[in-house]
């Protein structure tokens, strides 16, 4: 029984009634702006789906990728000296003094730290070893390994602090390898902190790494940068979440950071093999131990200017995939990266496209012909309107199954009765106003769900100008969700965009999945007619353990809303934070939450907006 179901008269304390009316009073005040909402929201759709709007917009689509594609030119051009980002370096001072009143102090934990030098260079080298010695984690010692004979001049350097009498040694064998195994059988510390000769630690790094790390724990990495010799900070390396997928391709999460040391030794690392580079192969290694890979958000160092750092090495990659039984080439790719192209099965998958313009049908068959074998199928959804006929003249030419199609547009009922009419162990749902870019799009999709731990596969889509339309996307932090790098060439702060990589969501634009996975999953949710039907779908798969991936191979253009006007619905909106509330109110773990989405452009935040 509520309060507002008694009365003084009842022996009520007259407190009670006051908040009774105090609590009626609220209710009705949030009625009022909840009517408020939906009529505002009704009317912002009426101004997004009007002439002039729609208008703006096409020319806004226009204009934006044309005005990114000339800056990523100029930052082609630049000269080839790397010189500090002022944005970046002013984000760095301002994120240092936030962070400086939101240190963890954890628990007393002593680290071995370890250093590879192989040809150091004694400058580099007294500048990672003296910060090493600035660490406000004061529990440490540092074994600095190289092949005899060492350098002359390597005593003097790690004897040259006071501060580190006693807490560093120096390991020369006959070469690098025996020298890191020795340095591994006399640390007794539970980890061992691997830190490349060529960085300068920030003074609380081994805190923040140490603070992260728990019982389950094998990995703790960071985001990182690079510094030139002026001290200008530059090249920042902001990093997902744990990606299997990702790391293939490159060592993004760079080469320093934590390690249990148990998980290193159990590894067999260092391989006998002196020719194989150490660090991709370790991170790999590790990366298929039993146990938690944990992200630090914060950039904890630095790696001094020309050396690399995430480059990847195709022979620690083939030792890696045959290790697991997976089939795949390895290729050259972009930006120091691989391109691990996985080898498809033999198997059918149904294309299945809704369309309603007969044009745009056409242009669409036209240009997928060419990907398609024999043993792949079409479906097109016809959604019945004046132009009936046609589409079904298009589609027979093509020799595509017709499923004619009554009523409003409903996203999740098309594509239902599509997939009933298909035959295909594997389903492809496209756009009408999709054109491929590479010829093997559809075979690099289907490699990846032939994977049984993959439940949903996207493609990278670009507008006709050649930006970013969608390559995975984001859920969760300071958005709901957001095709994160949209009109952008690329991105100077998330260089990952035009990789595969593990994302919480792809758009149905072009989705691919398993027929057991739909069927599993039962398609999509009809409560979603026209928004967050893909992402909830995505979101569903992850929730029973599949992974969703974006598939760079895949490359198509995208015309994006020339099948329907571009609005959201309140309802539908509603509904969505009602369903994902859990996982719209945490960051999205596949993306950072150091930087920002803004008008779905990646940008660096201001440093108290980040989410600890």
């Amino acid at each position: 029984m509520g309060f507002e179901d008694h009365s003084p008269g009842e022996g009520m304390p007259d407190r009670f009634v006051r908040l009774a009316k105090e609590n009626r009073e609220l209710l009705r005040r949030l009625r009022y702006v909840t009517r408020n909402q939906i009529d505002l929201e009704r009317r912002l759709e009426r101004v997004e789906n009007s002439l002039v709007f729609r208008l703006l917009r096409w020319i806004g689509s226009r204009f934006l990728p044309v005005a990114s594609r000339i800056r990523s030119g100029f930052r082609r051009i630049r000269p080839s000296v790397v010189t500090a980002d002022p944005d970046y370096m002013s984000w760095v001072q301002e994120t240092r003094l936030y962070d400086s009143f939101h240190r963890s102090s954890p628990d007393r934990c002593p680290v071995s730290i370890l250093i590879a030098a192989r040809r150091p260079d004694r400058l580099r080298l007294e500048r990672t070893i003296s910060s090493i010695l600035s660490q406000s984690h004061s529990e440490w010692n540092l074994f600095v390994c190289t092949s005899s004979p060492p350098p002359v001049w390597l005593n003097a350097c790690v004897g040259a602090s006071p501060s580190g009498a006693g807490r560093i040694e120096v390991i020369s064998c006959d070469d690098i390898r025996h020298s890191i195994i020795s340095a591994l059988q006399k640390t007794r510390n539970e980890y061992v902190a691997l830190v490349d000769p060529e960085a300068i630690l920030e003074p609380d790094a081994l805190q923040c790494w140490l603070s992260l790390a728990n019982n389950q724990t094998i990995v703790v990495y960071s985001d990182w940068d690079q510094v030139n010799p002026q001290g200008g900070y530059h090249t920042p390396r902001f990093t997902p979440a744990f990606s299997s997928e990702l790391l293939l391709q490159t060592l993004y999460w760079g080469r320093c950071y934590l390690a249990r040391t148990e998980a290193v030794s159990e590894t067999g690392w260092p391989m006998p093999d002196a020719g194989l580079p150490l660090e991709h192969d370790l991170a790999l290694r590790l990366a298929e131990r039993r146990g938690q890979i944990v992200r630090a958000a914060r950039v904890t160092w630095h790696l001094q200017d020309g050396t690399g750092g995430d480059e990847a090495n195709a022979a620690a990659v083939r030792l890696a995939l045959d290790r697991r039984n997976e089939s795949a080439s390895i290729e050259p790719g972009s930006q120091a990266a691989l391109r691990i192209r996985r080898l498809p099965r033999p198997e059918q998958a149904s294309v299945v496209i809704c369309s309603r313009n007969p044009q745009r049908l056409e242009r669409c068959l036209k240009s997928l012909q060419p990907t398609l074998g024999s043993h792949h199928e079409l479906v097109v959804v016809a959604h019945q309107t004046d132009h009936g006929a046609a589409l079904d003249r298009v589609a027979a030419r093509y020799g595509a199954i017709v499923v004619p199609y009554h009523g409003a547009f409903h996203y999740g009922v098309m594509n239902e009765r599509g997939v009933a009419a298909s035959h295909g162990k594997n389903i492809l749902l496209l756009n009408d106003d999709i054109k491929p870019v590479t010829k093997d799009w559809l075979e690099c999709m289907l490699a990846q769900l032939s994977r049984p731990g993959v439940g949903v596969v996207g493609a990278v889509l670009l507008y006709p100008s050649g930006v970013i339309q969608h390559a995975g996307i984001v859920v969760g932090g300071r958005q709901w969700t957001a095709h994160a790098g949209r009109f952008q060439a690329g991105s100077p702060y998330w260089p990952w965009l035009q990789m595969t990589r593990e994302v919480s969501a792809v758009t149905g634009a072009c989705l691919g999945l398993r027929r057991a996975v739909w069927d599993e999953l039962s398609g999509f949710d009809p409560r979603f007619p026209v928004n967050f039907n893909d992402v909830d779908l995505c979101l569903r798969a992850v929730q029973r353990g599949y992974r969703v991936l974006v598939e760079a191979g895949a490359v198509l253009i995208h015309e994006e809303s020339r099948t329907r006007v571009a609005a959201v619905r309140p309802e539908e909106r509603e509904l969505f934070y009602e369903l994902w509330s859990d996982v719209i109110d945490l960051p999205d773990p596949f993306f950072n939450p150091q930087l920002a989405i803004v008008d779905e452009r990646i940008q660096l935040p201001a440093p108290w907006t980040l989410l600890r």
